[in-house]
Parts: structure tokens; sequence; C-alpha cells
């Protein structure tokens, strides 16, 4: 298997959004990150947008035997 390398933002985001559900954890990468403050006072990431957009798709589901599009 082949190693990715994740972005720093993306580990910072990744750690914002665990802090709610795994407080002390999270500031521990927190600093681990290299950073001194407390996650506690930083700003919530903000969503892009762009991928916030729907897409409309038919989803083809068989029901006894009768094919429908959800």
């Amino acid at each position: 298997m082949k190693k990715q390398r994740v972005t720093k933002t993306t580990a910072e985001t990744f750690v914002k959004l665990l802090s709610p559900f795994a407080p002390h954890l999270a500031e521990e990468l927190w600093a681990f990150l290299g950073h001194g403050n407390t996650l506690a006072y930083e700003s919530w990431p903000v969503a892009e947008i762009k991928y916030l957009e729907e897409s409309n798709f038919n989803y083809p589901v068989s029901f006894n035997g009768k094919n429908v599009l959800i």
C-alpha cells in the first residue's frame, strides 16, 4: 500500500472537527501539530459552497421484481 501525505491544513481541519467528539485527543493532536494555544479558542472550519451543491441522480432499485427509480 502506498503511503499518502496529508497537508497540515487538512490535518488541522480534521482535528477541529474531531474536537466535539474527542476533546482530549484533539487537544493532544493540536499540540502535536505545533500549536501552543488551546484548540477551544480556534474558529470552526467554514464550508466551501462549491462542495455543498446537490446533484440529482436517479438510483435504480428493484421492489418485488419491479424496477423503480428513486
